[in-house]
């Protein structure tokens, strides 16, 4: 009988084995034919050998009988996710098992290019992954996000790829660059390809941000720079350097001032946009050092340092933590403008926000390693990818308001709460997974061949022991496949109690995970869905929506940004429009695309019209401070570009006033405000006729003697008759009470095509950088 078996073993397997190891592994199960094949087809070759060179069977037979849920001291194998304590702290990790297979490698470590940024002066703090090398924070590397190490690819992590500096970004003719009332004005794309523009424009858009960029503490006289300053060739007038600062303070001074003069022109300009390469240009800007940060490339981080670390010398009384930054607690404490982490997706559910951020923050599945926020910014800027980098889409759902309240410091004993509960669950849904797939695929002997099916490969040797149609039966191959439709059968069987098992503890896990976890208003639910879970006191949906940051802008390209900017055709006071803002290029004539969208619009297209975004929340505090006026000096700046984008208007608009090279671009402007029959009596009706330089002097001179303004910005609500159009200021674009102003206007009717595909940019030589003259002002009140 032991022969037989042996022989039948060797035909089942495809001798695979020879007749020794058949006897051997025979011999484990005590001549169990069926329990020594149904071994051999639910393990590698490698552990069917080692099993007959001596050791003991490791089929658990007991597991198909066991309690549907293991005990929660059962362990496993599978790696975790966990925290390298720093010095000081114990260097213990934790041996408890993942709670998710699907979960990322830790955000909280290091990555060149993103993080959630740090500040001088922090306390190092290591990076979480079993087994990675240890990233500090702080005074090495300013980042809170993917750890580094070998098996990453640093250009994977990128948010858009960086290009040479060659590469040049066309600008549209004048009259397409031109502004409409009530429309939002841009920052340029850089030619660098990163979120930095969007990140400054949207920033704008956040009065108690624009307040702070503005360095009330700082200011000079005279801010002008050049009439080609818009985009990027500042040629202004030589100052004198204020010795009584130290040489790195001067530059910081310098990265205010055009920071300054950014916000002004976002403020009240005539123009569709400007671009930030005068900044990218500047001696500041490639000097000086910014504290903890490893990727000189990443512009929008690298800002925000170089930023708040020079008014910061400026304002000692200056906030930045809980205003502008938030402070986590990762087992040390990490100062953070910018949260970076990776999207990777659920199985059986949609991924949200929520789940990005749990992988980011609780990599540890019993919470030991876990970070918490200890003081959270009125402004939280992410920057999402997704996992996969051939992917189209972000495929991660966001929300309209964000709720931070899970993420607390003072909510970590809720979140402690749900780890344990988790702790035996997770365990025992790792083990299942296990078991299955070594159940469910065999390796074949053969170097480097690829798992095969169990049961498709016993259904083809069932076919081989078949006889003919109307052959005589072989009593022999009778046997065999009796043998093997047994063992098919159990297979099957095996795999669909394991299937429901995995299943049931799958749905017990996501209950507790969903603890203390906010809905997500996106259109696709209710905000607050009633009849769910009945979770326990102090940890619903309700519970963790104490916290409300609203979305107020989103960027899914380097050249396609959503801002949320003031109604102006509204007549409900504080009313907001959604606008989708195209720098767009691939039509060979560089133009500017805007759409008024909906808010259903936004949330949908910032999670499929890119692989990676830029999101941007804000609450309460931030969106309700009142934005400071303009000083004076940053008013003339703003008011001196109109001019000098009236009068390039003017050269292309008529031949007579620059006849060289003059090119007609068509689309007059609209509107009758420049009629002189329109025009009050005390207009100055010659400012067609004068310089620029001329028409500011008298400006400024009707300003000193107590006379209105005449500003290029047209005033619809002036005088009875609609059609007329007076130029009035408007008081650096600011109105105290409401926020940016900008006077109402009917926008072009003109229906814009929405959707539109980004192309590479031609690269022709750059133009070479005009002398430019190292700026400083005297440091106020010195």
């Amino acid at each position: 009988m032991a022969d037989e078996n042996t022989t039948m073993l060797l035909e089942l397997t495809g001798y695979q084995l020879r007749p020794e190891e058949a006897q051997k592994l025979l011999k484990v199960f005590n001549g169990n034919l069926e329990q020594a094949a149904e071994k051999f087809f639910s393990s590698d070759i490698t552990a069917v050998h080692k099993l007959i060179d001596g050791s003991t069977p490791t089929w658990d037979e007991s597991a198909f009988g066991a309690s549907r849920y293991a005990d929660d001291n059962t362990n496993s194998n599978v790696p975790t996710f966990n925290i390298d304590y720093p010095i000081g702290f114990d260097n213990s990790r934790s041996g408890a098992n993942s709670t998710a297979p699907t979960r990322p490698n830790s955000r909280i470590g290091t990555r060149p290019g993103s993080a959630l940024s740090t500040h001088a002066g922090d306390d190092p703090m290591q990076s979480i992954e079993n087994g990675q090398e240890s990233g500090v924070t702080g005074n090495s590397k300013p980042v809170f996000g993917p750890a580094t190490q070998n098996h990453y690819d640093t250009a994977s992590w990128a948010m858009v790829p960086v290009t040479t500096a060659s590469e040049f970004i066309a600008d549209p003719v004048p009259s397409k660059r031109q502004r409409e009332e009530g429309q939002p004005a841009i920052l340029k794309p850089s030619s660098r390809f990163n979120y930095f523009p969007a990140m400054l424009t949207i920033l704008h858009s956040i009065p108690q941000f624009r307040n702070a960029l503005l360095s009330p503490a700082v200011s000079q006289d005279d801010y002008w720079v050049g009439e080609e300053w818009w985009k990027g060739n500042p040629t202004g007038q030589s100052r004198i350097t204020d010795t009584a600062v130290g040489w790195d303070e001067a530059r910081g001074l310098d990265i205010i001032y055009e920071t300054q003069r950014l916000m002004a022109f976002l403020d009240n300009t005539d123009r569709a946009y400007t671009t930030i390469e005068s900044m990218l240009d500047m001696d500041a800007w490639k000097e000086l050092q910014a504290p903890n940060l490893e990727d000189p490339d990443d512009d929008l981080l690298r800002f925000l340092v170089l930023w708040s670390t020079a008014y910061a010398k400026q304002d000692p009384d200056f906030k930045i933590d809980g205003v502008l930054r938030s402070v986590v607690n990762a087992q040390q404490r990490v100062e953070s403008f910018v949260l970076d982490s990776t999207v990777t997706k659920r199985d059986g559910r949609d991924t949200d926000i929520y789940d990005v951020l749990d992988d980011t923050f609780f990599p540890s599945p019993d919470g030991t390693a876990s970070a918490h926020i200890m003081d959270i910014s009125n402004v939280l800027i992410f920057r999402l990818e997704g996992a996969k980098q051939d992917s189209n889409e972000l495929g991660c759902r966001i929300p309209a308001t964000l709720y931070a309240d899970r993420y607390l410091e003072k909510n970590r004993h809720v979140i402690q709460s749900m780890f344990d509960a988790m702790a035996g669950h997770s365990s025992q849904l790792e083990r299942i997974k296990d078991q299955t797939d070594r159940l469910k695929y065999h390796t074949p002997a053969k170097r480097n061949s690829k798992k095969i099916d169990s049961l498709k490969l016993l259904k083809t040797s069932m076919k081989a022991f078949q006889a003919p149609e109307n052959a005589e039966v072989d009593p022999k191959h009778a046997a065999t496949l009796s043998h093997l439709q047994t063992l098919y059968e159990s297979i099957e069987s095996k795999l669909a109690t394991l299937e429901e098992q995995q299943k049931q503890v799958q749905e017990t896990l996501d209950s507790i995970t969903n603890r203390f976890k906010p809905t997500i208003d996106d259109g696709n639910e209710a905000l607050i869905d009633l009849t769910g879970t009945d979770y326990p006191e102090g940890q619903s949906a309700q519970d963790a929506m104490h916290h409300p940051y609203k979305l107020y802008g989103v960027a899914t390209r380097r050249d396609v940004i959503y801002l949320l900017h003031p109604d102006t055709s509204s007549n409900t006071p504080g009313a907001k429009q959604w606008w989708r803002v195209q720098y767009d290029n691939e039509s060979g004539t560089a133009n500017i695309i805007r759409d008024k969208v909906d808010q259903q619009q936004v949330l949908e297209r910032a999670t499929t019209e890119a692989a990676s975004v830029l999101l941007i929340y804000a609450n309460d505090a931030a969106t309700s401070e009142p934005p400071l006026p303009l000083p004076k000096p940053l008013e003339d700046f703003v008011k001196k570009d109109k001019l000098c984008f009236l009068e390039e208007l003017q050269r292309n608009h008529n031949p007579s006033a620059d006849t060289s090279g003059w090119v007609d671009y068509g689309d007059e402007a609209k509107g009758t405000w420049n009629r002189s029959e329109d025009l009050p009596p005390d207009y100055n009706h010659d400012w067609k006729n004068i310089s620029a330089g001329e028409y500011y002097n008298a400006d400024l001179k009707q300003s000193e003697e107590g006379l209105s303004s005449a500003t290029l910005t047209p005033n619809t609500e002036a005088g009875e008759d609609a059609g007329v159009r007076e130029m009035v200021e408007v008081n650096g674009g600011m109105d105290a009470a409401n926020g940016l102003r900008s006077d109402p206007m009917d926008v072009d009717a003109e229906t814009q095509r929405f959707d539109t595909q980004m192309v590479d940019v031609k690269e022709v030589p750059a133009e070479e950088t005009a002398a430019q003259h190292i700026e400083f002002a005297q440091r106020k009140g010195g």
